[in-house]
């Protein structure tokens, strides 16, 4: 077999993939197509004849097939038609094995991204792509290991490698799952998805997350959430600033903000949530925007939606904004806090006015998504159950909850005051 019918063999799905695109075929058509050319080629250039012959009293139709690097081996069929067929398969399995022997890591990661990106979020695969780009390409560690076929991979030397990155970049298990996720999925890929390698060399990785990984430095109250008296301060300081007119755009911005302390809504969820949401005093998070997509999407993180109760004040955001939308002669059927149909900019404007209301209150500088921490430590505080926070918060898992939510509202003064009781 020459090497150019090797490459043509080898270059199937994306010959494919290239008729699609001209929009004149359908896949299944475009596999058609090709397979019909592949086995045209294949034949042509077939060097052994086909011949009849008899057995165990059945007429059947015989040739010779001749394995790289080995001797002539007979193949048969009761028809031309199958034998052709088992002509085709025989040197397409060839070719790819030879390919396969070839096929870097490098090379492999392009392919599994595109395999992956028909299954993952865009935020997913930016992310690979970043990790992509830090822990191998830019690594002089990972040098090796890109241009190495994947048949050749080393479990022992790939663990090496696995050890040496750790302690190079000191990695936590939220590093070590952004790093290692791409090793561990390709390869796998390689195994199970094409058969490209008959073991996975990440099977002999051998890292123990609490021995050999890093302790993330946990994140104080201080930096977490707001406490109990800049909650006041912001939440007045949001009513000012909108009723001062300040924001001439975005001018319901201000009262998103104020919203978020009342509901722990993510940014992507206030972003997104219509009058039609609010059912007396019962608010449904349906759909959500998303930094990925650049738009609302109808599905919330989790995909579950969800039903959070609204108090009083709460409720009073939400008639300031119809009534001032009323005024202005702006329709009521479109996101709550855009005023202008644009949800992009309305979520990066509510993200950009928290950070910039606490540089002007002095405060330490928070995000939008510390509102929502915020909320979850002050219910918890007053006694509302775990079970009844995730609920109205979405969440699923406990120990992630316990761990990034639940901080002490009370600021340094208030704790000072309760040991000054306490030993007098």
């Amino acid at each position: 077999m020459t090497k150019e019918l090797t490459t043509f063999i080898c270059s199937f799905d994306r010959m494919v993939d290239d008729l699609v695109v001209t929009g004149l075929f359908t896949e299944s058509q475009a596999r058609a197509l090709m397979s019909e050319k592949r086995k045209e080629q294949i034949l042509k250039e077939h060097e052994y004849g086909i011949w009849k012959a008899e057995d165990r009293g059945h007429t059947v139709y015989r040739t010779k097939v001749e394995p790289k690097g080995g001797k002539p081996k007979k193949i048969q069929s009761n028809s031309i038609q199958g034998l052709e067929d088992k002509i085709v398969q025989f040197y397409v399995e060839q070719a790819m094995t030879e390919s396969n022997k070839l096929l870097t890591f490098r090379a492999l990661f392009d392919e599994w991204l595109d395999y992956r990106a028909k299954r993952k979020s865009a935020g997913t695969i930016e992310r690979h792509k970043v990790a992509w780009k830090k822990y191998f390409l830019d690594e002089p560690l990972a040098k090796d290991l890109l241009d190495t076929p994947i048949s050749r991979i080393d479990g022992i030397e790939l663990d090496d490698f696995f050890h040496h990155m750790i302690t190079k970049y000191e990695m936590t298990r939220h590093t070590y799952q952004d790093f290692s996720v791409i090793p561990r999925k390709a390869l796998a890929y390689a195994k199970d998805v094409q058969h490209y390698i008959k073991v996975n060399p990440m099977e002999s990785i051998t890292v123990e997350p609490r021995e050999q990984l890093f302790e993330e430095d946990p994140k104080t109250s201080n930096e977490s959430i707001f406490y109990s008296e800049d909650v006041e301060r912001i939440i007045e300081y949001a009513w000012e600033q909108y009723r001062s007119g300040r924001q001439y755009v975005q001018k319901f911005v201000p009262l998103a903000i104020v919203f978020l302390f009342y509901t722990g809504l993510r940014l992507g969820e206030v972003t997104g949530i219509k009058f039609s949401d609010v059912d007396g005093d019962l608010l449904h998070i349906k759909r959500s925007y998303s930094k990925d997509a650049k738009k609302v999407i109808a599905k919330v993180k989790k995909k579950e939606c969800r039903d959070i109760p609204l108090i009083p004040e709460a409720l009073e955001v939400i008639e300031e904004v119809k009534s001032k939308k009323l005024e202005l002669g702006l329709p009521i059927d479109g996101y709550i806090f855009s005023a202008n149909e644009s949800s992009a900019s309305t979520y990066k404007a509510i993200g950009k006015m928290v950070g910039k209301y606490c540089n002007e209150l002095e405060l330490y500088r928070h995000s939008a998504h510390d509102a929502r921490r915020t909320f979850v430590s002050q219910l918890h505080a007053n006694g509302c159950p775990a079970a009844t926070i995730m609920q109205m918060t979405g969440h699923r898992d406990y120990k992630c909850f316990e761990r990034s939510y639940l901080f002490d509202t009370k600021e340094h003064e208030a704790k000072k005051a309760y040991l000054s009781q306490a030993f007098t």
